[in-house]
């Protein structure tokens, strides 16, 4: 029972898998910040980067759903998109 072993996805498999989830996640942001923390999640090494895309997708989601309100100078608010 060999586990079969990280191979670092290409930016058309990414690219392919973004688009088939329509997440709208940069397939070109995703590989960049993998890359620049060594395909690591922590100090464990990736397993599984569609797994990550999900977690990007969750991560996403969580920060549309509680955008800060922001304030106009007098005091009242409004929220993005207004």
């Amino acid at each position: 029972n060999k586990k079969k072993k990280f191979e670092k996805p290409t930016l058309e498999e990414v690219s392919a898998y973004c688009k088939e989830r329509n997440n709208g996640i940069d397939a070109e942001a995703f590989i960049a910040f993998y890359e620049s923390k060594g395909w690591l999640i922590g100090k464990t090494p990736m397993k599984s980067w569609k797994s990550a895309i999900i977690t990007w997708e969750k991560s996403r989601k969580q920060n549309q759903t509680t955008q800060p309100v922001k304030k106009y100078g007098d005091g009242s608010a409004y929220e993005y998109g207004d």
